[in-house]
């Protein structure tokens, strides 16, 4: 029959065309959709390195100090991150240091195991009197401390990051609502971002002759 078979022929153009249509819109819309729901978490802080100056002889100790801005629009508090000493259950800073030469790149900090405190009550009480605490848009400069820089002379770079507290031995989210739940009883709120400052470059020379 005619009729049967040209409904065929142009029925068949149609759906191979609305089968390609639902298979683009499969293939790229919805995962751009779900890619374009994914935000990263606002930072709590803005970093920045101070230096004392910017060229050091290839002898020359160098010393730097960070300055923490609170950017998160809450008030913060936090234990005094160190910067010479791995702390992960109150938070600390690291600094990675690049040197002119490729593979030149060397992390230092050593790691320092300090407990958070327990019970809750004297976590409590730990926020309240120790913990530094800061208002949106108040700064806090950390206290100076060295940094190891080779000695090759050129421009080494150095990035500063901030790691928020984790729990050394699993559980994050338990250990999570324990600080969380102390600070709000303080007024305060936990930072829980890494966040990094802008690399700044130091140049490093070599000694004069004698």
């Amino acid at each position: 029959r005619e009729g049967g078979g040209v409904q065929v022929q142009l029925r068949l153009p149609f759906c191979l065309a609305l089968f390609v249509v639902l298979a683009l819109t499969s293939a790229s819309g919805f995962p751009q959709t779900a890619k374009d729901n994914r935000n990263p978490p606002s930072p709590d802080f803005k970093l920045r390195v101070i230096l004392t100056r910017d060229t050091y002889a290839a002898a020359d100790p160098v010393f730097i100090k960070v300055e923490l801005t609170n950017v998160s629009g809450k008030n913060l508090c936090f234990h005094e991150p160190g910067l010479e000493a791995e702390t992960p259950g109150f938070g600390y800073l690291e600094t990675e240091v690049t040197g002119p030469y490729a593979g030149e790149r060397e992390f230092f900090i050593d790691h320092e195991d300090v407990r958070t405190p327990s019970p809750r009550e004297k976590l409590v009480l730990a926020i309240k009197e120790n913990w530094i605490k800061l208002k949106p848009e108040e700064v806090y400069v950390t206290k100076q401390a060295r940094v190891y820089i080779g000695k090759n002379p050129g421009h080494w770079r150095l990035v500063t990051s901030y790691y928020p507290p984790e729990a050394e031995f699993g559980g994050q989210a338990e250990f999570h609502n324990y600080l969380d739940s102390a600070a709000r009883e303080v007024g305060c709120t936990v930072p829980w971002t890494k966040v990094s400052a802008d690399p700044v470059v130091i140049a490093v020379v070599s000694p004069p002759k004698r």
